[in-house]
């Protein structure tokens, strides 16, 4: 090995520890040994951009925009495969089940809701009692859809404690 080459496989080993030198929190190790060539650090740089991401995967969930819940959803699809063996593996799998259950949930709501909505309308509201009928059933709706999006919340944030304290989840 030159000489010439190895300064600069410390040089860049020294930036990555400096860089990284102010997170005091610990990082699981990876299971990638020191290998000469460098790679041992772009494993370590690979692993902490997962994290990175998988921050922002969080973050897009509870942005109150539909299509950046999306945009999350493909992203931990894409990363999951990235984070083999690792605790980020969790997460993504964490974030993927919280959209598509939250989805599911909501879509069942709503074809209830809508259900309801049909047999009121074939019913006819001329009394009081099918105002009322027509009034809780619709309170009771919007009640629990609210819980579902507390349940998802419930989730993001649980997901996103645990990925800042490096614990996996699931």
């Amino acid at each position: 090995m030159e000489a010439g080459e190895q300064a600069r496989k410390d040089a860049l080993e020294r930036a990555w520890a400096d860089t990284h030198a102010v997170n005091q929190r610990q990082r699981p190790e990876l299971p990638v040994g020191r290998q000469p060539d460098g790679s041992a650090i772009r494993d370590r740089m690979q692993q902490e951009n997962l994290n990175i991401m998988a921050h922002v995967v969080y973050g897009m969930y509870v942005l109150p925009v539909g299509l950046t819940a999306i945009i999350g959803l493909i992203l931990a699809h894409v990363l999951k495969g990235k984070a083999q063996g690792s605790f980020l593996q969790t997460h993504f799998r964490w974030q993927i089940r919280t959209f598509w259950l939250s989805l599911a949930l909501t879509v069942v709501m709503v074809g209830a809701g809508i259900a309801a909505m049909g047999g009121f309308a074939v019913t006819g509201m001329q009394s009081v009692g099918g105002v009322v009928a027509a009034l809780v059933t619709g309170i009771a709706f919007w009640g629990v859809l609210g819980l579902i999006w507390v349940w998802f919340l419930y989730r993001v944030i649980k997901g996103w404690v645990y990925l800042v304290q490096v614990k996996e989840i699931g």
